[in-house]
């Protein structure tokens, strides 16, 4: 009787009786009319139907091939290293510069994070070039990491940051007042003279504006006393009039002439 297949009925659980050989053949895939010669002569078993024996017996290859290695699980990002990336702080906060990305691991970075102190992880919106923080001014430590699809990468070394705030702005010294435009104001005849209308004062070179002055021809110069408007006498006539403001560095320049006609009442 065949080693070979008594060894794999024996791999079988079957009884090492010809009838379990006879099992062992069948199950292998031996065709019916070579069953009962192969029980004596195991060379007469087609090689396809030896290689479950042979297998059984440790001998001979496996009918299967063997599978590929599993691809290992994809990792996270590798941590950034310090010249990696850069902080520097702005008028408003600090501004992270990205010189590089980390090892990926063989999965794409998709994202970037920080932290600033013992808050938590912000995406900052970008994978490269800069990115900006807005904070109060203070002292602050930030960290990076990298995000793929395994997950976030390990977290940087800290790096500080201190926020200064900006010098306030000095006030620039007051000047006086802009001239009048033609549209700022008006002027219409009245039965006793005429009238003067403010529409609009002027920028006032960043000190109040006090008062507005008219000149008629080329008369001295006389307070309209009020910022808004005026009544003017005049006897009946043609004149030529133009006005002016001024605040306490000086007056504004003078507005362009109008003319206004009084008639007799």
């Amino acid at each position: 009787m065949s080693e070979k297949i008594a060894a794999y009925a024996d791999s079988l659980g079957l009884p090492t009786t010809q009838a379990g050989q006879i099992e062992a053949l069948r199950v292998a895939g031996v065709p019916r009319e070579a069953i009962l010669p192969s029980l004596e002569d195991d060379s007469r078993i087609p090689a396809y139907c030896l290689k479950p024996i042979e297998a059984a017996q440790g001998g001979g290859e496996d009918p299967d091939p063997e599978d590929p290695e599993d691809p290992e699980d994809p990792l996270p990002p590798e941590a950034f290293a310090a010249e990696d990336w850069s902080v520097a702080d702005t008028e408003t906060g600090f501004q992270v510069t990205i010189v590089s990305l980390p090892e990926d691991n063989g999965e794409a970075i998709t994202a970037v994070e920080y932290k600033v102190d013992d808050g938590a992880w912000t995406d900052a919106g970008v994978t490269s070039g800069a990115f900006d923080v807005a904070v109060v001014p203070g002292e602050y430590q930030v960290a990076l990491r990298a995000v793929n699809s395994a997950g976030a990468g390990e977290t940087s070394d800290l790096k500080p940051v201190t926020v200064v705030a900006p010098d306030p702005e000095e006030p620039e010294d007051p000047t006086a007042p802009l001239a009048f435009e033609n549209a700022d104001w008006t002027l219409a005849a009245t039965p006793s003279g005429f009238s003067i209308t403010i529409v609009s004062l002027p920028e006032d070179g960043g000190s109040a504006i006090q008062g507005v002055e008219y000149q008629v021809d080329t008369e001295d110069w006389v307070n309209l006393n009020s910022l808004e408007s005026g009544e003017v006498t005049a006897d009946p006539g043609e004149y030529q009039v133009r006005i002016r403001c001024f605040n306490s560095v000086g007056n504004s320049p003078d507005s362009e002439y109008k003319a206004v006609t009084v008639e007799v009442a």
